[in-house]
């Protein structure tokens, strides 16, 4: 691994301060992407009731507010490469920290990264020929599951990276892994299709059908371990229970597709990003929609609550992510903690498409087209 360091000013995004941080810049590219059949379930749509939710816009400059925001690090997985040439070898898809919040792994056109958050040393990189879409740790940290698109989910040692085991047999492309809250459960999303591995057995459960299009997004629901929502190409998110195959509620969006849904960390609460740019807010047991934010000029890539759940970080192809305040949803109340505008981005396509919050909500680390990752700190 090559490595230099570079000196960048940084205004403290909160107006507080200056700040002169001495980041790591990661050289080198990495590069891949991300199962069989079993019998397939389907049932009818059960359309959720709407109701005209307030909306919230945010406002054109950061409001005041009790958190303070400031740049942590920042790596470049390409740096002083060509635009074109870094987004085909280092464009970042997803990222994800480890159980312990010691490490995060980070996925995408040039395969995966793990690294040390305390010093940001690459533990170790498996450059791989497809894109890497998606990716998760099991929730004891022990290994990670990666969803690619040579149709294929990997099981990976998360000590050496090692593969453990691969899954084949999808249509196409997998766009989504994810693991249930207490790991009994594997999710894999691709077009029209959601398979389910049982991890103490990886005896597969019958195949889910019933989006018309790629499922983009997959999220299991922290007050059950059976609960699954599926974010489509479509305007539809839908939640299902993966121990029998039962649709439970569909959630019917905007005219615009859905690629992000998140549960919050109590469970009742589902944030979805729209290929219109609003966030929406749905009540996870009824189905009725809360609220509807009204914030970024491009859709939305990716969605991710605050461990407390006070907090919703949302991240869209207008290189922005914004942080909103969740924690009170009447009337207007729920408004925009900050604008995070990633100006580093500003000279880079690909737009910001990924977030994940530390196991302690003191870090938000947001992955973008261009392969460069940024380490948000967030102190109360």
């Amino acid at each position: 691994m090559k490595s230099s360091r570079w000196l960048v000013f940084w205004e403290n995004v909160c107006g507080v301060s200056f700040l002169l941080l001495a980041l790591l810049s990661i050289q080198g590219c990495v590069s891949q992407r991300p199962p069989g059949t079993a019998p397939v379930l389907t049932s009818s749509l059960i359309p959720a009731t709407l109701t005209q939710p307030p909306t919230v816009t945010a406002p054109a400059a950061p409001v005041s507010n009790p958190f303070s925001v400031s740049i942590l690090a920042i790596i470049q997985l390409c740096p002083g490469r060509i635009q074109n040439a870094c987004l085909q070898e280092a464009a970042i898809s997803d990222l994800a920290f480890s159980p312990d919040g010691k490490t995060l792994v980070v996925a995408g056109a040039a395969g995966l990264s793990l690294y040390r958050l305390d010093t940001l040393e690459e533990i170790w990189r498996v450059p791989t020929r497809t894109a890497m879409n998606s990716i998760a740790f099991s929730p004891d940290g022990s290994f990670l599951a990666s969803g690619s698109d040579d149709k294929t989910v990997v099981l990976w040692s998360a000590e050496k990276g090692h593969p453990l085991r691969k899954l084949e047999g999808f249509p196409d492309w997998v766009a989504s892994v994810a693991f249930s809250s207490k790991g009994h459960f594997l999710a894999a999303g691709s077009f029209q299709t959601i398979r389910v591995w049982d991890t103490t057995t990886w005896e597969e459960l019958p195949v889910i059908k019933g989006q018309s299009s790629y499922i983009w997004n997959l999220a299991f629901s922290p007050a059950g371990d059976n609960l699954l929502a599926s974010a489509s190409v479509g305007n539809t998110i839908i939640l299902w229970d993966v121990a029998t195959g039962q649709q439970l509620r569909t959630l019917l969006g905007p005219t615009y597709w859905m690629r992000s849904a998140a549960y919050s960390p109590d469970g009742r609460m589902i944030a979805s990003g729209s290929g219109d740019g609003n966030v929406l807010l749905w009540d996870a047991a009824s189905g009725e929609q809360l609220l509807t934010m009204r914030s970024h000029n491009g859709y939305i890539w990716d969605v991710a609550f605050s461990p407390e759940g006070q907090v919703l970080a949302t991240a869209s192809e207008d290189q922005t992510v914004i942080l909103w305040d969740v924690s009170v949803l009447s009337g207007d109340n729920a408004g925009v903690i900050t604008a995070l505008t990633h100006s580093i981005l500003s000279e880079h396509p690909g737009g910001v498409r990924s977030l994940d919050f530390s196991p302690d909500g003191s870090i938000l680390a947001a992955g973008s087209g261009d392969g460069t990752l940024i380490l948000w700190a967030i102190r109360k």
